[in-house]
């Protein structure tokens, strides 16, 4: 985690920055409308990736928008364990999430393939 006297400074150099950049940019640009321009997006900008780096420096914390990361884990766990008990099976089982199960669909080993390549490609 990023230390707290690091989080202050930086929320002051941005709070500075939002009071002076308007000014600033009255007296370097040609118009209000530029002027009204460049300061928004400038101060939108440096506060914008300060939020990017706040939300990176702890990408696990409980929020409303993280991800459940125990459900992600438990999910991919589930995925990998079919794909184990599959492994050894001669037919392949394809199914969405949240439907059941389509018909199984026969699959030839990979001994079979390979034995019916051989004779296909033997002279």
């Amino acid at each position: 985690p990023i230390p707290f006297p690091y989080v202050l400074i930086t929320f002051a150099i941005l709070v500075c920055e939002a009071v002076c950049m308007p000014v600033m940019m009255v007296v370097y640009s040609t118009g209000v409308a530029s002027a009204l321009f460049y300061s928004f997006g400038g101060t939108f900008l440096l506060w914008y990736m300060n939020g990017v780096a706040d939300a990176l420096d702890n990408p696990f914390r409980k929020d409303s928008h993280t991800l459940d990361v125990a459900q992600l884990q438990r999910a991919l766990n589930e995925q990998l364990m079919q794909l184990l008990e599959q492994a050894d099976s001669k037919e392949v089982r394809m199914f969405m999430q949240d439907s059941p199960p389509s018909p199984a669909v026969r699959a030839t080993s990979l001994g079979a393939w390979r034995t019916g390549c051989m004779r296909t490609a033997s002279f």
